[in-house]
């Protein structure tokens, strides 16, 4: 079979920054979801000293949501910017 016989040769191929903007569009809330469930893990226990205070968790929590926010505005103007190049 030759290259113009090819039926997969017609077809438009994605180039490697659109591909990978996709994946990383795809895996954002799943990294999201890990790193906002990572205080659960935490030890709480209050009666040793040894745990972390409620306050640094809410911290935690509130910068990893504003981190998520700042990433999904970053994609979305590469994906704007990949637009207008195609």
């Amino acid at each position: 079979m030759t290259a113009v016989d090819d039926p997969k040769q017609n077809q438009p191929t994605r180039l490697p920054r659109s591909r990978r903007l996709t994946e990383i569009a795809i895996a954002l809330p799943f990294v999201g979801g890990v790193c906002v469930g990572i205080p659960v893990l935490w030890n709480t226990d209050a009666e040793q000293g040894a745990g972390v205070a409620t306050s640094s968790a809410a911290i935690y929590l509130f910068s990893v949501w504003f981190g998520m926010i700042v990433l999904a505005v970053l994609l979305a103007r590469a994906f704007a910017r990949q637009d207008q190049d195609a």
